[in-house]
């Protein structure tokens, strides 16, 4: 979750939103797909923009032979200090930027999460460049990127998050290449709450305007309705999948894509 978004620190996996969960488990459902074989072991993940750090958090639970390193810029030095005694991981670890996580790392890191960061930040070319660049990159690295799908689809809630732009997969593989990467697999998630959000954006161009712009920092939905609503999200992603590899693709409201360095 987004620092922006939070209402507290550390919310419990089951207070979570199931957009939430679902993009958890989605995330590791990709990770373990850039694998050699599926398993995630003796692995660096390196999280930036890692937020609340549940994403990683999760992570290092589920994978405790790999190293898991979430660092944001978001954090104080009081932050830093409630996520590493609240969540005291002996493979998480978490810094307040990439330097400080340079130091740390005895290697470069096996696999780069960007999970909705660089939409983001004002040129998302020259940061990728940037992390392609240091010293925690290799040839070996891959690096997994989601984003916010459609330009079309922008609202005030994309202001709220300080979001500079929305993608389709076809910008997000120009700006992968402009910064010396190459896509080798892409698509999108989330094609069910495509309805609900241009619903959204069609009121917000007409006028009509939520009186309070709220995150996903809790849910209220109850338990049963939660899990309901993260097996119908889990669904779609891994429907879409499936139908990717027949060569339909079916939009979504995310786009995401695995990259590694370019060949020269």
């Amino acid at each position: 979750m987004d620092i922006t978004e939070a209402t507290t620190l550390l919310t419990p996996a089951e207070r979570r939103h199931p957009w939430e969960t679902a993009r958890l488990r989605i995330l590791e459902e990709l990770v373990q797909s850039a694998t050699a074989d599926g398993r995630v072991q003796n692995e660096v993940v390196l999280d930036i923009g890692c937020g609340d750090l549940f994403v990683a958090g999760q992570m290092a639970r589920r994978w405790p032979a790999s190293d898991f390193i979430g660092v944001d810029t978001a954090f104080d030095e009081k932050t830093l200090e409630s996520l590493r005694t609240g969540i005291a991981l002996p493979n998480l670890h978490v810094y307040s930027s990439m330097d400080d996580a340079l130091q740390f790392l005895s290697r470069p890191a096996t696999m780069i999460l960007l999970n909705d960061v660089i939409e983001h930040v004002p040129d998302d070319v020259a940061f990728l460049r940037t992390i392609v660049s240091s010293g925690l990159f290799t040839s070996g690295t891959q690096v997994l990127i989601t984003v916010p799908a459609f330009q079309s689809l922008w609202t005030r809630h994309d202001v709220f998050l300080g979001h500079h732009r929305r993608y389709t997969r076809e910008l997000l593989r120009q700006r992968v290449r402009a910064a010396a990467l190459t896509t080798v697999a892409e698509g999108y998630f989330f094609v069910s709450l495509l309805p609900i959000r241009a619903a959204q954006a069609m009121l917000g161009r007409a006028g009509v305007h939520p009186k309070e712009e709220k995150g996903i920092g809790g849910w209220g939905g109850g338990q049963a309705l939660g899990r309901l609503f993260r097996k119908m999200l889990l669904l779609d992603f891994r429907l879409g999948r499936l139908l990717s590899r027949t060569g339909i693709v079916l939009p979504g409201l995310s786009c995401y894509a695995i990259c590694t360095a370019r060949q020269s």
